[in-house]
């Protein structure tokens, strides 16, 4: 969907929000836009979930399939992953990337999680600890993740800054920390780490270097390298400590 139109939709928000009527035209045009942003949300997630691989506990990998049985409410892909996502005890699931495009979709998918858990009863905690070894693909699923949510910023690992910030109108401030060189709790705590953690949504990379100063509720992703095709990721994620996999 083109930006403008984007920016037409968000001007009609401002506009309604600001006490002033739309007009019937208005009106009209606001739901047209908001048919074509759902109808193009729908066509990005199909494409994610027609090149995402799930892996079963068991070592068996199949590609996410359509659902051919008819349901009587049908649900648009963010709403089935936000559903599968916080559904207790569901069956294990684990994410396969096989590039660092892959790695990129999934954290954007991630992002669209968020996006639909506002406003719920139980949305997504604002805080991904990534876990990772050097060069699984931390820095790639940020950078995915900050496409739909900081659209258009240059997304770079904070190794010597410690965090970065990306800021984009209409979207929750996004925090990208990097805790490879951490010293100490004192350090972390020094550069006023806990102020970020109510301000918007936090990234951080190696999460495993802080784990006493992780918040409680969290979404965790670890990603794991193959060691037999060197370009395999397997990505788990699991929220508010409810295993996805």
């Amino acid at each position: 969907m083109e930006q403008s139109k984007i920016d037409r939709i968000n001007e009609l928000a401002r506009k309604a929000k600001s006490g002033q009527p739309l007009t019937a035209e208005e009106m009209a045009e606001r739901e047209e836009l908001r048919a074509e942003y759902l109808q193009a949300v729908r066509t990005h997630m199909a494409n994610v979930l027609e090149h995402t691989v799930i892996q079963y506990p068991d070592g068996r990998r199949e590609k996410v399939r359509a659902k051919t049985a008819p349901v009587a409410a049908p649900e648009n892909p963010e709403e089935q992953m936000v559903r599968a996502a916080l559904a207790p005890g569901g069956e294990p699931l684990c994410l396969v990337s096989d590039s660092v495009e892959a790695t990129e979709r999934q954290g954007a998918a991630l992002a669209r999680l968020f996006e639909a858990s506002v406003g719920t009863d139980d949305p997504l905690p604002p805080f991904v600890a990534l876990y990772g070894d050097l060069g699984a693909g931390k820095t790639a699923f940020v950078r995915g993740f900050a496409s739909i949510l900081a659209p258009g910023v240059a997304v770079h690992s904070p190794t010597f800054a410690l965090v970065n910030e990306y800021r984009a109108p209409e979207h929750p401030p996004l925090f990208h920390f990097d805790m490879y060189r951490i010293g100490s709790e004192d350090e972390l705590y020094s550069m006023g780490y806990e102020d970020y953690l109510d301000r918007g949504i936090c990234l951080c990379e190696w999460s495993e270097n802080i784990p006493d100063a992780l918040p409680a509720e969290r979404v965790e992703v670890r990603i794991g390298k193959d060691a037999a095709h060197p370009d395999r990721r397997t990505l788990s994620v699991c929220v508010k400590g409810d295993p996805i996999c």
